[in-house]
């Protein structure tokens, strides 16, 4: 318990806290703010559970650490509240946006199919061993921008530690390698891996297996 009457208890050794004891309904005095944003400054997350928040309370909580800035698409909006996002108009746009991804994947799909072919072989692995580092780049969280952003509120050290904690190399790559399939897969039909160099790459890159890639030259 603080002296301000709420709890607080660390998520984590490097970042994010929790507050318990606080009713965001209700107005809070300038010593609790001052103290709820301390702790916000130094965690680099705040977590508040269990709250029945009516719209108007959300904002003015939210104003106690700046200015609520409205949404890009108003059609995710709360109603009157072009600020508050809505989680399930966020699951629709989620919809849509699968929907685009398919059709993205079939023409993707049809363009390497016709273009690949005509490339130059000189210039297929050129363009091929880049591949593996352009998928990485799109498959895994933006290190430099995380550490722009957790620079205002932690140490170097403290920003090392908790992007290993979050983000572990081995579970960067396994999930790049997930998510990269349907990729690997346009690219396989369309014969970039008849290349050998091209599929080292990847296994380098441990988007795609050794044993895989040994038995695909085989």
């Amino acid at each position: 318990m603080t002296s301000f009457g709420f709890q607080v208890r660390k998520l984590s050794a490097n970042i994010g806290i929790e507050a318990a004891g606080i009713d965001l309904n209700e107005e809070l005095n300038p010593e609790v703010i001052r103290e709820l944003r301390r702790h916000w400054l130094d965690a680099a997350v705040l977590l508040i559970r269990g709250q029945n928040v009516t719209p108007d309370s959300l904002l003015r909580f939210t104003a106690y650490f700046g200015k609520a800035t409205a949404y890009t698409l108003p059609q995710n909006a709360l109603a009157g509240y072009p600020a508050i996002l809505v989680l399930s108009a966020v699951r629709e746009m989620a919809a849509d946006h699968l929907h685009d991804e398919l059709r993205h994947h079939g023409f993707f799909a049809q363009f390497f199919r016709i273009v690949w072919p005509r490339i130059p072989s000189s210039c297929q692995i050129e363009i091929g061993r880049m591949l593996p580092q352009f998928i990485l780049s799109f498959m895994t969280p933006d290190a430099s921008g995380i550490r722009a952003f957790l620079c205002e509120h932690l140490s170097p050290a403290q920003i090392g530690a908790v992007l290993s904690e979050s983000y572990p190399l081995s579970a960067l790559r396994a999930g790049a390698r997930s998510a990269s399939r349907s990729t690997r897969l346009i690219l396989k039909a369309a014969g970039v891996f008849e290349s050998a160099e091209i599929l080292d790459a990847f296994v380098e890159a441990e988007l795609e297996n050794a044993k895989v890639a040994a038995a695909s030259s085989a």
